[in-house]
């Protein structure tokens, strides 16, 4: 079935082709023949090409250390571990050679004795040749190295070419990974391309990309072949997009914590390194939670625990976790722009303030062209590159705030009616950072606004849990129209470039 892409300048029909790909196409080139881009280029350079340059103007140089490769693989099934990393690696696309150095950071740490880390990656039918590892889906036991260049994991299944954009193989891979490596907790890392509230996981060979609906379906699959309850398990994504609401709402009932950014990801994706370190185990624990004391004594929200890098996962409790993954990431500035841990627990309150909300805008009768303002004014995202339906997505927090700061609206229902959705925001999202140049108004979950005529047609919105259990998409229609062509349109996924560089994405 062909992937349904709404237009963005040029009408390309495949994201390779888009004006952020091909500036990253067009670098890769200059990288590998020793060609420097102009200052003046958007997208950055990657981090190895960034040391190269620092040493051609003369900084000092070091003898690298002799590389040590990973032994061989435990046997399964491994011992119960404090936590298992599941990273599904989706880089059958123009992602792939990012995909792969992500995996190549993860070696860096690698697993131990409280934390499994395994992956199935997806390099497709023709991978970047000198980093190792297998061409198609693999799925490997990340263990230490310190080859910077070369993934030297073993391999513990050769898949072939395998559909990531398939939740019957994301299933699989859970399954798999839960009952070989099992652990008191899991974080399951969806990285790849994402286009929010219309899925993420796209897969170029088998022309796939995966909804959201089908992401729930794979995991509560996988929770129920496994008996792993959802109270265990935090879905983080290293793709775009995927803060919103209507993915919390999807995932709430096989996740207890969603990972994600509000905007665009930077292709460099999460610094792995920095999340997955050890050391020093239970100082650096004691140190995040008296920190975390002297943040919530003093009336701060401990949003971001400056700490260094000493702690390990393993002895952390989930949100523990998501909070150090958030400092780290808000380190990222290149690439993690907006991050955020939303509790899916208390998802419910932020559904039935949306709903109420809903039921505001459709009662008032304040003109349409003073809320659409309100709507406009508010924390959009895809800064820069304004793609439909990307540049609809707006932060919930500041589109309500809008509409209860606005001295043109005298109705105090809708404001009222606002201010519990800005509350239910705060109540949901207990961690987020945002440190990208016109995020100023990111608050840690976003939801679809569309504004103009047409703006909920052929995404299927209706097919998901909260436009069907909110009148979210009925306030929406008083703006966009009843959607004209959406039973023409498959349910499919929708996604914007993804740029090398989160904080490029303005000039992309």
């Amino acid at each position: 079935m062909e992937i349904n892409k709404p237009e963005i300048a040029g009408n390309y029909k495949n994201p390779v082709n888009s004006p952020v790909s091909q500036s990253i196409n067009e670098q890769k080139k200059e990288q590998s023949s020793g060609v420097q881009p102009s200052s003046g280029e958007s997208i950055k350079l990657s981090h190895e090409a960034r040391k190269s340059i620092k040493g051609n103007k003369g900084k000092t140089t070091h003898k690298e250390a002799p590389i040590t490769q990973s032994g061989p693989a435990p046997a399964l099934p491994m011992p119960k571990a404090k936590w298992t990393v599941l990273a599904y690696m989706a880089g059958d696309n123009d992602l792939e050679s990012f995909v792969t150095n992500n995996l190549i950071d993860m070696e860096k740490v690698g697993s131990s004795k409280d934390v499994n880390i395994v992956a199935q990656l997806d390099r497709g039918p023709d991978p970047t040749p000198a980093k190792g590892g297998e061409k198609d889906a693999a799925r490997y036991y990340i263990m230490k190295d310190n080859d910077p260049k070369h993934i030297n994991s073993p391999v513990m299944q050769k898949l072939g070419p395998a559909d990531m954009g398939a939740p019957g193989t994301l299933k699989d891979f859970l399954s798999w990974g839960m009952k070989n490596y099992p652990a008191q907790n899991y974080l399951i890392i969806l990285n790849d391309h994402g286009g929010g509230f219309t899925g993420a996981l796209e897969d170029q060979t088998n022309n796939s990309f995966m909804s959201v609906p089908d992401m729930k379906k794979a995991i509560a699959g996988a929770e129920k072949d496994t008996g792993v309850d959802k109270e265990q398990v935090t879905v983080g994504f290293d793709a775009c997009l995927m803060a919103q609401g209507e993915v919390g709402y999807e995932l709430k009932d096989v996740a207890k914590t969603l990972l994600a950014s509000e905007e665009v990801i930077g292709g460099t994706g999460w610094p792995y390194t920095g999340i997955l370190a050890s050391g020093k185990t239970i100082n650096g624990i004691n140190k995040f939670v008296d920190t975390e004391k002297k943040l919530s004594n003093a009336g701060k929200n401990p949003v971001s625990i400056k700490e260094d890098n000493s702690k390990i996962i393993g002895n952390m409790n989930p949100q523990q976790v998501s909070k150090f993954i958030i400092d780290e990431c808000a380190k990222a500035k290149d690439s993690t722009v907006t991050m955020s841990a939303a509790n899916l627990d208390k998802i419910g309150a932020f559904k039935d303030a949306l709903n109420g909300f809903a039921k505001a805008l459709l009662k008032t009768d304040v003109p349409d062209s003073v809320i659409k303002n309100d709507f406009k004014a508010s924390q959009h995202y895809t800064v820069g590159m304004e793609m439909p339906p990307y540049a609809d997505v707006r932060d919930a927090y500041d589109l309500a705030k809008h509409i209860v700061e606005d001295r043109q609206i005298n109705d105090a229902n809708l404001k009222d009616a606002a201010k519990a959705l800005m509350a239910s925001v705060e109540e949901v999202v207990f961690a987020e950072e945002h440190v990208g140049d016109g995020m100023e108004g990111s608050h840690g979950i976003s939801i679809y606004a569309p504004i103009k005529k047409g703006g909920l047609d052929g995404y299927h919105y209706d097919k998901l849990a909260l436009a069907k259990d909110t009148n979210w998409e009925e306030a929406l229609e008083k703006f966009t129209g009843k959607p004209t062509n959406a039973a023409a349109k498959p349910q499919s996924g929708f996604k914007p470039p993804r740029p090398k560089n989160g904080k490029d994405v303005k000039e992309a």
